[in-house]
């Protein structure tokens, strides 16, 4: 009987936790759609003002063509009237601009085509889709770059980033599963900043160091902050202090397990309420 329900209540946490993670895959998706559509749009835009510039373009350089081919065999006065055609031509369609503004086009179109790129390789690294269920190589300093791609249309509206890296070692760790820790706690932090409803720009700090044993993460906020009364309660299951509807109490619950049960390190947290919250993720390089 004990075994049974026991069994019941750990098929119902993995559940639970699958939830949890599809509507935070819902939440990505629409993030990542939203950034990749900006770069997207203008990259668009510029190629199809490209577009228009090659027709006239060619209009033009058929025209010389043309003048070309014909010097040899017009006289002078029927020679003057052709290169009034073309001046004509070229000052209806303003060449000199377009001649000026393609450079800055193909830049433009060539920055947005980046954007995009380092959008769906950040996506790609902040899965790792292709990872093996093994601890592995993990740079937490990428990992933090990838993760604050992917969650940029969160923080742009209401804080700036301050990153503050400092040169560490890789550790042995389930990529993936950090991943998901850091953008969990930097989501929570955006969204403390926005609860605040400050008419001025929060910010969120990331600082990383290490020690002879361990790497240290510290994100820190200037949001709405957490009670003294709650403080002791936000890793426990189904605990959250968001507006109904916008939170399962899942998030910082799963994050603890992972920082603490499956990577054998420390997730802390820090809160004065009105003034803003730090999280500490304190996590071993080596694995036993």
């Amino acid at each position: 009987m004990v075994d049974s329900i026991a069994n019941k209540l750990k098929q119902t946490e993995l559940q639970l936790m699958q939830q949890e993670k599809f509507a935070g895959i819902g939440h990505l998706a629409a993030g990542i759609a939203h950034e990749i559509n900006n770069p997207l749009g203008f990259v668009l835009s510029n190629f199809e003002t490209l577009s228009n510039y090659a027709k006239v373009y060619k209009m033009i350089i058929d025209e010389y063509r043309e003048l070309k081919d014909s010097l040899s065999e017009i006289n002078s006065a029927k020679l003057q009237e052709k290169l009034s055609q073309i001046n004509h031509l070229e000052e209806e369609n303003n060449l000199d601009f377009i001649t000026e503004d393609l450079d800055e086009l193909i830049s433009d179109s060539c920055e947005g085509l980046d954007r995009i790129s380092k959008i769906v390789t950040s996506l790609r690294l902040f899965s790792r889709i292709d990872q093996h269920n093994d601890f592995e190589e993990y740079d937490i300093n990428e990992g933090i770059a990838n993760t604050l791609i992917i969650a940029r249309n969160e923080i742009k509206y209401h804080a700036e980033v301050e990153e503050n890296f400092k040169e560490i070692p890789n550790i042995r760790a389930f990529s993936s599963q950090i991943n998901q820790v850091l953008l969990n706690i930097i989501v929570n932090a955006a969204h403390a900043i926005k609860y605040k409803n400050s008419d001025e720009f929060g910010t969120i700090t990331i600082n990383t160091y290490a020690d002879d044993h361990y790497v240290y993460c510290e994100i820190i906020d200037t949001g709405i902050g957490i009670s003294k009364e709650n403080l002791h309660s936000i890793f426990n299951p189904f605990f959250t202090t968001k507006p109904e509807g916008e939170g399962t109490g899942l998030g910082l619950s799963i994050c603890y397990d992972i920082i603490v049960n499956k990577h054998g390190g420390e997730l802390l947290v820090d809160s004065t309420e009105g003034v803003g919250t730090k999280f500490t993720m304190k996590l071993p390089i080596k694995q036993k």
